[in-house]
């Protein structure tokens, strides 16, 4: 089941409901686009949240997409996607561990797009 896109904002989804093909995936996020959002989620007023917002399974992997992750990073991923570019796991800015996703064609991080392997 799909979540639902609720004023600006798309709705926290079930981590045990995960979206199952990307396909799913872009579709929700282009439909988000039609909002206004800045942010994938409510961010309630904070300026970030490293809450996870959406959840996708591929291939027995779960992933996850931030609630801060923001307009102009879903329109490069969105992009990339239709250059058919295949996801890559790079290391986090934090930690340093290979979770974080990226699709840019020369494996750098999407800036303001905050999908992570689970």
């Amino acid at each position: 089941m799909s979540p639902k896109i609720i004023g600006n904002h798309i709705e926290k989804m079930d981590r045990q409901l995960p979206l199952t093909t990307k396909d799913q995936l872009q579709k929700l996020l282009k439909q988000w686009l039609e909002t206004k959002g800045n942010t994938l989620g409510d961010l309630k007023g904070r300026k970030s949240s490293r809450v996870p917002l959406l959840w996708i399974k591929i291939e027995n992997i779960l992933y996850k997409i931030n609630a801060d992750s923001k307009r102009k990073g879903i329109l490069a991923y969105l992009e990339n996607e239709e250059m058919k570019n295949p996801w890559v796991l790079i290391p986090t800015k934090r930690l340093g561990n290979l979770t974080k996703v990226t699709n840019h064609i020369n494996g750098n991080p999407i800036p303001g797009f905050y999908m992570y392997k689970s």
